[in-house]
């Protein structure tokens, strides 16, 4: 504490260095002193605490550690020249030897002790402060002590006491006409990090109103605008009740929120992001239409945003992806939206259509623009910039599980010359290590297309989509051990819906070589094995010749027995058809589309339909080899067990 004393007057003199570190990563300059200083009291408090007295120790303390948290003169300029930056930098809590970000963590450590004297002690400082940067100083550190009590919630007197300090002096901040623009942005920033009933006041909901306007009319602004928005964030649920005020309210800050999400750098669009994602929620909530024009303007800048990295932030990613959902939700039957997102940022209608909770038929009708486009790629025929066959490929997949069941037919016609053309060649008949990546990957891509194609058509009970993909179907099933099982697992199904393996390619040869695999096989749950089984009856039904092996009857009779034991299976359990599941990790509870779509989510028990036609297939097979050894499972009756 004494080197407090010491340092922190001389760094506040003599501070105008803008990093806190040295090239080399070890603390260097005085406020790198400052920061490991408090940093080592926080070491040593806990065990120096029981010979201290807190109304000794606490008020010389506190006030060093809020005169260390005053911006330098390198901050403030920060603060005007580079604002993206000045909040960035807030943001950081990793940034190294930052005096702001040791502080708070000093007072949390002496909260657990005294936390009554800490509130009282910081309200001296705070009716003390007489000068700008004390009071931004003084907001920094109260509101990151809301944080922190906040987040335990085990004492809701020590908050209400916190608020006492804290909201005097935010009302008379926002009441005031002009004043220090450092200050003012610290006490936006403090409404969204304080946030209690008690500031939803219309003078502190006009100075929000006022700094987002600020900022969208002058980037210079940009501080007050981004930490505005954080406070937006809180007050959007207490728009004015009246439909024609809230509707002229939200249609002002929107335009507002667009110059600020313009202005933001990589850092700090996430906060104007964010924002407005709770901004479109409120007006879908009202049944408020906001500005075509804006909309449109909007969908610009997240295309220039997703193709600038957003993709890679967790920060913005997400958020990105929900305003793109409600977008497309305003204007459902606008295809050119859909084709423009697919033309300039497929990975993000990918990241969209694949989320649990989307559901958008409309996609249907990029299958052939899509297919058109990648084909004119592969054919170097396509003039037009953008993104590879790869993305475009993955958009295409992502788009089939959206698919009805009365468009199973048009996504064949649009999907398999496609697939066969862009990925099928040497890249799935040769075992080759080194394939050139962006090959595999396309070719990982179809897979799961052919899975996907597979189960819709089975979904539809439509055999003749089922057989019109047998030809792919084989090829992928050839190389399955380079993916996973799901073409196995939806082959051995659809053979099952087909009384029949004849929808499928085969030869003697592949026969025999499927015959292992089924055989070979090890499923990750035990009733898998009742439907390898099945696959096995059905497909030596029509290949006798591939039941050589003496494995079959064991492997035959292990599925009768683990069938007739196996509890009933529901349309929930993901392990009928291995990681991939029905639609891509999702149960039918938390996804409408399987709900609205798919047949076997209409019924907990037609998935056990399933199980028992498997069975009956097996215990018919088993039966015919008894009696009649191998030859007679030639041309098998299939059971009547209706799926």
């Amino acid at each position: 504490a004494k080197t407090l004393q010491v340092v922190v007057p001389v760094a506040r003199r003599g501070a105008t260095e803008e990093a806190y570190d040295s090239d080399d990563g070890e603390p260097s300059g005085l406020q790198a002193l400052v920061a490991v200083t408090i940093e080592m009291l926080c070491d040593v408090f806990p065990d120096a605490a029981s010979s201290l007295a807190p109304a000794v120790a606490l008020p010389e303390l506190l006030g060093l550690c809020l005169a260390a948290c005053e911006p330098t003169d390198a901050l403030v300029t920060l603060f005007h020249e580079e604002p993206n930056e000045f909040v960035a930098l807030h943001e950081d809590e990793s940034a190294l030897n930052f005096p702001r970000h040791a502080v708070p963590a000093l007072i949390e450590t002496l909260c657990e002790d005294w936390p009554r004297a800490v509130i009282e002690a910081l309200g001296a400082i705070v009716a003390r402060a007489d000068n700008p940067k004390a009071l931004e100083s003084a907001l920094w550190v109260l509101g990151n002590l809301w944080f922190v009590l906040s987040s335990e919630g085990d004492d809701d007197e020590l908050l209400v006491e916190l608020q006492a300090v804290l909201q005097p002096l935010i009302h008379r901040l926002a009441a005031a006409e002009g004043g220090e623009p450092l200050v003012r942005a610290r006490a936006l920033w403090a409404v969204w990090a304080c946030w209690s009933p008690g500031l939803a006041t219309p003078t502190v909901r006009g100075f929000i109103a006022s700094s987002v306007h600020a900022a969208a009319v002058a980037p210079q602004h940009l501080v007050l605008g981004l930490y505005a928005c954080r406070a937006l964030s809180r007050f959007i649920g207490t728009i004015a009740a009246s439909e024609k005020e809230a509707s002229a309210q939200l249609q002002s800050l929107f335009a507002d929120l667009l110059c600020v999400l313009r202005s933001s750098s990589f850092e700090t669009v996430h906060i104007a992001l964010e924002t407005l994602q709770v901004l479109l929620e409120a007006a879908c909530e009202r049944h408020i239409q906001l500005a075509p024009d804006r909309l449109r303007e909007l969908l610009g800048l997240l295309v220039e945003l997703w193709q600038g990295g957003a993709e890679q932030d967790p920060l913005s990613r997400d958020t990105c992806i929900q305003i793109v959902r409600y977008l497309l939700s305003v204007e459902r039957s606008n295809l050119a939206l859909y084709e423009s997102l697919f033309s300039y940022v497929p990975t993000l209608l990918t990241n969209l259509l694949d989320s649990p909770s989307s559901s958008f038929p409309e996609v249907a009708g990029l299958l052939t623009p899509i297919r058109d486009r990648i084909l004119g790629g592969l054919n170097g025929q396509s003039d037009k910039p953008g993104p590879n066959s790869v993305d475009l490929l993955d958009c295409l997949r992502a788009c089939l599980r959206h698919v009805s069941r009365e468009q199973v037919a048009e996504s064949l016609a649009c999907t398999l010359p496609m697939i066969s053309k862009a990925t099928l060649g040497d890249v799935t008949t040769s075992d080759e290590v080194g394939k050139d990546q962006a090959q595999e990957e396309l070719a990982c891509i179809a897979y799961q297309m052919v899975v996907e194609v597979l189960r819709k058509a089975r979904h539809a009970e439509d055999k003749l989509a089922i057989s019109s993909i047998g030809r792919v179907a084989t090829e992928f099933i050839a190389i399955a051990s380079r993916f996973n099982s799901d073409v196995l697992a939806e082959a051995v199904l659809c053979s099952l819906l087909c009384d029949s393996v004849g929808w499928l390619t085969l030869d003697a040869a592949m026969a025999s070589s499927l015959a292992q695999i089924l055989i070979n096989s090890s499923p990750e749950h035990p009733e898998d094995t009742v439907f390898h089984a099945a696959g096995l009856s059905l497909l030596f039904g029509q290949f006798p010749e591939a039941a050589s092996t003496n494995q079959v009857g064991r492997a035959l009779h292990l599925a009768v027995k683990i069938a007739s034991e196996a509890p009933s299976r529901t349309a929930n359990d993901s392990a009928l058809l291995g990681e991939d599941m029905w639609l891509f990790g999702c149960d039918a509870e938390s996804n409408p589309v399987s709900q609205g779509n798919d047949p076997l989510f209409a019924s907990d028990e037609l998935m056990q339909n399933y199980l028992e036609r498997a069975t009956g297939t097996v215990q018919q097979t088993l039966s015919r080899i008894a009696q009649r050894g191998v030859a007679g499972l030639a041309s098998s009756p299939s059971p009547s067990v209706s799926v």
